[in-house]
């Protein structure tokens, strides 16, 4: 997983604890420069004696062994070499909302199964930062959708890493640039240098890449606080390559799918979704849940969650609800009524419209957060704005 960082994988950990057993998640340190190309090479095997080594084109790349590896490609290459068993390779959005028939077949006769995300860096790294924002609200609810597919299909065991952590905050100012060292420059980012030669500075830190365990006659810079180096090309507000602890400390986590699913209870509630106008004419719109147990049992109010969507397209991200609102995954924990016990307490979540979509009119999905399943839907809302 590209760019997860560490309290974001801690929140994950968190609403996959019902769904999930033998849950554990432990920080760890990742390479350095904290940037992709380094921190994805070091996941794989033989990493442990890896070097830190230019390419023709400016950038840097993990020596493993006999093997240069530079990009996604090279190192999907070496883990199908590495492996000994049959390896399947997929891409986060490949599994969502369901894999298609050919991806479902190579996965039930895989050993291990490889699944990348990038969102996060491709989005922040291309400075469109209100809809990186937007992404990373929605991340985690899409890495628990990816591994409740995986379940579903026979996968059992699951590990969960990422390469580097970054900084996002405010743009950063004329005031907080500062000079690199200058010299070979071999790699130049906001957050690292890294190269030969140049000069020392108390705004940032120097030492040899071999001090940090890459064996590399390279040296490399970063600075002491969160002031940036001064480059030709970066992103405004959000940055990786440095040594903060958000940018260095990265999750490890390990589960495995229980062999027992939890009861659905949710099938005995007969749900009542309104809308909080007629049409959808803003980005924000408002839906209040209602819900009557059908059951002689004990009522058990479920985690939802609800979608505005185009067709199959979800086209919405939940923001806020009346009462247990999980900001980690939008879902929503709902909760019984203290008058009547056998009644879901009202619970009003309001929805952003993030997508743009030609369709005139959409639909509102109430979901179970743990199966997926639909509880209930508002069909044919029609919708007057343009994102």
């Amino acid at each position: 997983m590209d760019a997860l960082r560490y309290e974001m994988a801690f929140e994950l950990t968190q609403s996959l604890a019902t769904e999930f057993e033998d849950l554990h998640i432990v920080a760890a340190f990742a390479a350095v420069p904290t940037i992709t190309a380094v921190g994805m090479a070091a996941l794989l095997p033989g990493a442990e004696t890896a070097a830190v080594v230019s390419t023709r084109d400016e950038k840097l790349a993990l020596a493993i062994n006999d093997d240069v590896v530079k990009d996604r490609k090279e190192r999907v290459s070496l883990l199908k070499n590495s492996a000994g068993v049959p390896v399947l390779e997929a891409k986060l959005e490949e599994l969502l909302p369901r894999p298609r028939k050919k991806v479902r077949e190579a996965i039930g006769s895989a050993q291990l199964i490889l699944v990348t995300s990038q969102e996060i860096d491709q989005l922040c790294e291309g400075d469109n930062i209100t809809l990186a924002r937007r992404t990373m609200d929605e991340i985690l609810h899409e890495l628990r959708r990816a591994l409740r597919v995986l379940s579903e299909l026979g996968v059992q065991h699951f590990i969960i890493a990422a390469d580097h952590g970054y900084l996002f905050g405010e743009e950063l100012e004329s005031d907080m640039k500062i000079e690199a060292p200058g010299g070979e420059t071999i790699y130049l980012n906001r957050r690292a240098w890294v190269g030969r030669g140049g000069t020392s500075a108390p705004s940032y830190l120097r030492a040899r890449l071999a001090d940090f365990g890459l064996g590399s006659d390279l040296e490399i810079a970063v600075p002491w606080n969160f002031a940036g180096f001064k480059a030709k090309s970066g992103s405004r507000a959000y940055f990786h390559g440095g040594m903060s602890p958000q940018e260095l400390i990265i999750p490890v986590i390990t589960l495995s799918a229980r062999k027992t699913k939890p009861p659905a209870l949710t099938s005995e509630i007969a749900w009542e979704l309104i809308p909080g106008s007629q049409k959808i004419s803003t980005r924000f719109f408002s839906v209040q849940i209602k819900g009557t147990s059908t059951s002689l049992f004990e009522l058990v109010p479920p985690r939802v969650r609800l979608e505005i969507r185009a067709k199959t397209e979800s086209l919405s991200t939940p923001v806020s609800a009346s009462y247990g609102f999980e900001d980690g995954t939008g879902d929503v924990q709902l909760k019984k009524a203290e008058s009547e016990p056998n009644t879901i307490e009202p619970n009003t979540v309001t929805m952003l419209m993030t997508k743009e979509t030609s369709q005139k009119s959409v639909t509102v999905h109430l979901l179970d957060a743990i199966s997926g399943i639909e509880l209930a839907r508002v069909e044919k809302m029609e919708i007057t704005i343009s994102i």
